[in-house]
């Protein structure tokens, strides 16, 4: 499937290579052709609506079809190829029905659109100047990329530091390590991330924590720019904090439910919150964490499993806060998200979006695995009343600068001028 007609014969500038749903390769897309070059977007998740996959789609699924479909605009400026789109429709009935197999199925997918840049790429007869890929789809088409520079965005930090950082938490807390997420790809995988990561001439992330942890396995240059809010979330009107009063503060979490999330430290705050505060978990959990957070019997904490976008904005409006006691991130996208719609976060100093977070003025930052430092944040807010709606008023103008046209413009100008 391809974007403008006459652009067909002409030979790209750069290749981006997304097999997902990711937001930041397809915002570097846009500031590429911005900046003049001729871009072919791969992926096997995304489609333009004309093409005959989005039309079939739309008619079997109306959500599935607005979830992946690529905007007219995008697919007006990029080539957009779509590629083993079947393997995405499997990969979603997989997940549904919490197959073990639609995480291998995701990697098949990654591979398998992987492979096919790199077959283009081999077919051009002159190179393209920049072959960017998401994290685990780089290998291939990176090794048939030698004369282009070859740029691999990494969403989250290396995983040398992410295996260190999950080691420390399985010794410090043994009881919550069933419940810890990220040490679980495959060997075929590890040594897929490890090849792209040692052919990439630069990297793209959205922190300086990512950018740190390639830099002490001896990998970059990293360009860091920030994450960008969903336009749905940009579009949701800022709505004013609910007052404190004598009723419990209103505390939301929203992600994957694990304990790479810091998740037992926050329900160890609920517990000496009880009464002062409650807790509603929006997210997709295992059964066996899922589990254990229902053993602990904690009266203010409920569990609402995953909810559509439009849905959580809700949430955000209802909540006084938002907590994210991340122990190891890339740049959690929940965090802008919520500042966006005027609500502060409590967040850890592992989150990533930590970064844009100023303690005390729009949100607070906190130590990893502390979860004393969260309940001293809620009850600052309790003793200070005029503080959450000052706090609510900076958030909203912090996060509304945070687009994903000004990451990817942002990205795509250093990457062109500096590299």
């Amino acid at each position: 499937m391809t974007g403008r007609a006459s652009d067909k014969a002409l030979k790209p500038s750069a290749i981006v290579v997304n097999p997902g749903t990711h937001p930041e390769p397809r915002a570097l897309a846009i500031g590429l052709s911005r900046h003049g070059y001729r871009v072919a977007y791969f992926t096997g998740s995304q489609f333009d609506g004309r093409s005959t996959t989005g039309k079939m789609l739309k008619l079997i699924s109306q959500s599935a079809y607005d979830a992946r479909v690529l905007p007219p605009s995008f697919c007006e400026e990029i080539e957009v190829r779509t590629k083993g789109f079947a393997l995405e429709l499997i990969f979603q009935l997989l997940s549904r029905v919490k197959s073990g197999w639609s995480k291998r199925l995701m990697v098949t997918r990654s591979r398998y659109v992987s492979a096919r840049a790199a077959a283009y790429v081999r077919a051009l007869s002159t190179p393209p100047k920049y072959v960017v890929s998401q994290q685990t789809a780089g290998a291939r088409v990176f090794m048939c990329s030698g004369e282009s520079t070859r740029v691999l965005m990494q969403p989250i930090a290396s995983q040398r530091w992410l295996e260190g950082e999950l080691a420390k938490e399985a010794s410090r807390n043994p009881s919550w390590s069933h419940a810890l997420q990220g040490l679980d790809r495959d060997r075929e995988q590890l040594a897929d991330m490890a090849i792209e990561m040692q052919l990439a001439d630069v990297f793209i992330a959205g922190s300086h924590l990512v950018r740190r942890s390639l830099e002490a396995d001896g990998l970059g240059p990293t360009i860091v720019q920030h994450y960008g809010v969903d336009d749905r979330v940009q579009r949701a009107p800022v709505m004013r904090r609910p007052e404190i009063d004598d009723s419990p503060i209103r505390l939301l979490f929203v992600g994957q439910v694990n304990q790479r999330k810091g998740i037992s430290y926050l329900l160890e705050a609920m517990r000496q919150l009880e009464g002062l505060a409650t807790l509603k978990i929006v997210g997709r959990g295992s059964d066996l964490t899922l589990r254990s957070i229902l053993s602990l019997g904690l009266k203010n904490v409920s569990l609402t499993g995953p909810f559509s976008t439009e849905r959580v904005l809700v949430e955000y409006q209802k909540s006084h806060l938002l907590v994210l006691p991340s122990l190891a991130e890339g740049f959690s996208l929940v965090v802008p998200e919520a500042m966006s719609t005027g609500l502060p976060c409590i967040v850890s100093e592992h989150a990533g979006s930590h970064e844009i977070v100023t303690h005390g003025r729009d949100g607070f930052v906190v130590p990893i695995a502390d979860s004393a430092a969260i309940v001293s944040c809620v009850h600052e807010i309790r003793r200070r009343p005029d503080l959450l709606a000052q706090m609510s008023e900076a958030a909203a103008r912090k996060g509304r600068t945070l687009t994903w046209d000004r990451f990817g413009e942002a990205a795509a100008y250093e990457l062109v001028t500096e590299r």
